[in-house]
């Protein structure tokens, strides 16, 4: 034990005691005081929202003396690359990472009497302000901290020799050094290059074909008195949204692509009252599971002459028509005719969300929307589709889908040993199950414990209502994808429920909800959020690309965030989903052929068989109201030795097998990273194409 420090941290305490200071949030809603975040509308609430730019501040109550300060700030969460400014009225900041989970100490000097304020900016989650501490210290103590941090970073003889002055200039440098380095890529920098390059190709490509500046489209924000068109395209859009400037030359680029298109839709962002571009929205191409769901889906669509006129035929006789209701109307259409290939999405920003847009979404207006979703999808399906289901807390709904009653699920939980977790793994499965008929197939790959083989006769010969129970040995090298497809063909139902043994269920009826999706005519695979043992995000679908070939969406996010755009909490369309805990129907998995048993052994033969699935037209999709914890270990290292050998090999083959889709995956923007899970912003190079 280090004497020094034991010391140290004994005099902080003791000094923060004589010396804590209050704290508010700038807009007045929240302050901090004794070291806790306390709302004053929501007592209970530790919780603070960023801003649109995903940012806060706070400022200090009352103005700061001159002088030396040690500050601290200790923050909750999944916020892992937040950074920290703190700033005075004189335009003076001092910063550093101020990154979630432990304290979080630096240096400041107040040079006169100041107004304080910190902003803490990269926030991807809510906030939880467990602690901020503010000591006025000696400067010997300053010293001896300012002195301790240059010693990481340079030689003993500078140490020697720094000034005063230039300690303390160093000691910025270091700390603003590594503030930059954890900085990512702001909207304002992908602005002024990635989105400033391809409008100026859009611009090149018009010039070279001759486009004459000619309006070709009309504009309906109220939607009053919807008649023919004679223009070539139709903008509507919603209430509280600006469309972009110079929309008719992206139109005309549209057109110069592709001629058969019918309707099409862009990305957003959204303006402050400084009309400052913020959060922007960079969107799926079309997602029609995430177009049910979510009333935000888009806040504008541009529909050409042709079908606009055609469908006009078919509204009702009123004179105004709200927004939702004739996308809802026109898209169901499509569905119906099966031209759903005609709807296209275009990766640039083409409308802004004003600071009021959300306040026209009152409980009215979500009321009817779910009405006339709910109109709309029994007409499209009479017999498959049952009713709007609200999520426990509430906040989100999800579609309720109906299932035959002869169906039988077939649970596969391949297992070695380690039977804890299989048993809490099949008493979950007991306690949250519906009353359909489940057989439940355990798969013996070669378990070495006594007691494991004693425990799998107790399940062969225990008798539960509505379960069936089967033990199969497989006794060879392990190789996930033929464990599966050998327990696939030994199995009597008639839905196939791929499970880890590892996984432990948190819901109810979750059998019901992934098997009446998997069953519906045009899905494919039917995935689950999965959770980390302290739940965090561990799996809510599968992102192509991320890491040269696939990541899980929103890992390490918390349970609770709404994630990017609100899409950690809808159901939506993947390119794939995990097999951790994976649903598909026995037809399907028999016409794909199973798992690639040769080639993908033990790695992405699950992002394989979903991307085989789409081949044929089936689409995966992720329930987030299916919800499990996954115990896979968040902190497992690389693969090493052999299994290394083996990644790599599973890795390239991947990689050469799918490569265009992996760079392109459809439901994941091309402006957003490649590198991180988080959907932060990149500033790769791309073209401007409809997807």
């Amino acid at each position: 034990m280090n004497f020094k420090n034991v010391l140290l941290d004994n005099f902080i305490l003791l000094l923060y005691k004589i010396c804590r200071q209050n704290w508010v949030l700038s807009d007045d809603n929240i302050y901090v005081n004794s070291s806790i975040i306390v709302n004053k509308n929501f007592k209970e609430n530790k919780l603070i929202e960023p801003d649109l730019e995903k940012k806060i501040v706070l400022n200090k109550k009352t103005q700061i003396q001159k002088g030396w300060y040690f500050f601290g700030i200790l923050h909750l969460g999944e916020n892992r690359n937040s950074l920290l400014k703190i700033k005075t009225n004189f335009y003076f900041s001092q910063s550093r990472p101020a990154f979630a989970n432990r304290r979080r100490w630096r240096v400041l000097r107040i040079k006169r009497i100041s107004n304080l304020s910190l902003e803490i900016s990269q926030i991807k989650d809510h906030i939880n302000i467990k602690e901020i501490w503010l000591i006025k210290i000696p400067f010997l103590f300053a010293w001896f901290k300012i002195i301790n941090r240059i010693k990481n970073s340079s030689s003993k003889i500078y140490i020697k020799d720094i000034s005063k002055k230039k300690a303390w200039r160093k000691y910025n440098f270091i700390l603003n050094k590594q503030f930059k380095k954890h900085q990512s890529f702001s909207y304002c920098e992908w602005i002024k290059f990635s989105e400033y390059t391809i409008y100026q190709s859009i611009k090149n490509k018009l010039y070279y074909l001759d486009y004459k500046n000619e309006d070709t489209f009309i504009t309906l924000d109220s939607l009053q008195n919807c008649s023919f068109i004679n223009k070539k395209w139709i903008v509507i859009y919603h209430p509280n949204t600006v469309l972009r400037g110079n929309l008719g030359n992206i139109i005309k680029w549209v057109e110069s692509q592709n001629r058969n298109i019918s309707i099409f839709y862009g990305d957003e962002d959204h303006l402050t009252k400084n009309r400052e571009r913020v959060q922007p929205i960079f969107k799926s191409s079309w997602n029609r599971e995430l177009f049910w769901t979510d009333i935000f889906y888009s806040s504008h669509w541009i529909i050409s002459k042709d079908l606009w006129n055609k469908y006009f035929k078919k509204l009702n006789k009123k004179e105004i028509f709200e927004f939702n209701e004739l996308a809802l109307f026109i898209i169901s259409k499509l569905i119906i005719e099966n031209k759903e290939n005609l709807i296209k999405h275009i990766p640039f920003i083409l409308s802004h969300r004003l600071n009021n847009f959300y306040e026209y979404f009152n409980k009215d207006v979500m009321k009817s929307y779910k009405k006339n979703l709910s109109m709309h999808l029994n007409k499209l399906y009479p017999k498959s589709f049952i009713k709007l289901n609200n999520t426990l807390d509430k906040k989100q709904f999800f579609l309720e889908w109906a299932i035959p009653k002869k169906i039988s699920v077939s649970i596969i939980i391949p297992t070695k040993d380690k039977i804890n977790l299989l048993q809490n793994c099949l008493n979950s499965i007991y306690k949250f199950s519906s009353s359909s008929p489940i057989e439940i197939v355990i798969v013996n790959n070669a378990s070495i414990e006594e007691k494991s083989y004693k425990y799998f006769y107790e399940i062969e010969n225990r008798i539960e209502k509505n379960f069936s129970h089967k033990i199969l040995n497989y006794n060879f090298e392990f190789n996930y994808s033929k464990i599966n497809n050998y327990a696939a063909q030994h199995t009597n139902g008639n839905i196939l429920i791929l499970l880890n043994n590892d996984v432990e269920i948190l819901s109810e009826n979750w059998d019901y909800y992934l098997s009446s999706n998997a069953y519906r005519n045009d899905i494919g695979c039917v995935g689950a959020k999965l959770l980390f043992d302290d739940l965090t995000i561990q799996h809510a679908g599968v992102i192509l690309g991320i890491g040269g070939v696939a990541g899980h969406s929103h890992k390490y996010f918390s349970s609770n965030s709404n994630g990017y755009n609100g899409r950690l909490q809808k159901t939506q369309e993947y390119s794939a989903v995990t097999a951790a805990c994976l649903c598909i129907t026995k037809q399907k998995w028999n016409e794909v052929g199973g798992l690639d048993e040769s080639n993908l052994a033990v790695n992405y033969n699950d992002v394989d068989f979903c991307l085989k699935l789409r081949k044929l037209n089936y689409r995966n999709i992720y329930l987030p109201h299916v919800l499990a914890i996954h115990h896979e270990s968040k902190t497992r290292g690389k693969p090493l030795g052999e299994t290394l050998i083996k990644w790599k090999k599973e890795y390239k083959y991947m990689q050469k097998k799918w490569n265009d889709l992996l760079k392109k995956d459809p439901y994941y923007s091309p402006h957003l990273s490649l590198k991180e899970e988080d959907w932060s912003i990149s500033l790769r190079e791309n073209d401007l194409f409809l997807r």
